[in-house]
């Protein structure tokens, strides 16, 4: 999976094709008007392009899959501190399309766009960065729990990799490279 800087026209492609797939899968009307506002907030405020000059700001990206198509919009904040970047996910929306899978492909389809999110954005930042993932929901926060635990268990592995993996605060996990 790669991530790609969405601009206006791709945005509003995309929402088209989101709103199709809702339609098709039967969606209930509220859930339409959801990405349709979603889409709307995002393109009326600007909240696209490159993430890496917007400090401090809520950027979205999409998350494309080998076949190019996006299956999922995410919500970052880069934030600069000193020689420190930080990275923050702060959502995952998946395509409506992948929506209607059943609970463990859903599940295990968003841990592989969190896991391509997260691997990007450590790659990027190497020397000196950190991402954080935000827990902005119940499930999340017990997905973001297991990843935790399972990561800890395999310390010797998060030393070879010079990496740190612990909770900052209740609901965000941090992946930092160590000094």
């Amino acid at each position: 999976m790669n991530k790609i800087i969405l601009n206006e026209s791709l945005l509003s492609h995309l929402q088209a094709e989101w709103l199709a797939e809702a339609e098709k899968a039967s969606f209930d009307q509220q859930r339409v008007f959801l990405i349709e506002s979603n889409f709307t907030h995002i393109i009326s405020n600007q909240l696209f392009g490159d993430y890496s000059i917007r400090n401090n700001q809520s950027t979205f990206l999409g998350i494309q899959e080998g076949s190019g198509r996006i299956v999922a919009i995410i919500e970052v904040i880069k934030v600069k501190m000193g020689s420190e970047k930080t990275l923050k996910l702060m959502s995952i929306d998946l395509s409506p399309a992948l929506e209607i899978l059943s609970k463990e492909e859903y599940d295990l389809f968003n841990a592989k766009v969190l896991a391509s999110c997260v691997s990007t954005f450590l790659a990027e930042n190497v020397h000196s960065g950190c991402t954080k993932i935000f827990a902005r929901n119940d499930s999340t926060l017990e997905y973001l729990t297991k990843l935790h635990d399972g990561l800890a268990a395999t310390s010797q592995a998060l030393d070879e990799l010079n990496l740190t993996v612990k909770f900052e605060g209740p609901r965000w996990l941090a992946f930092r490279f160590k000094n």
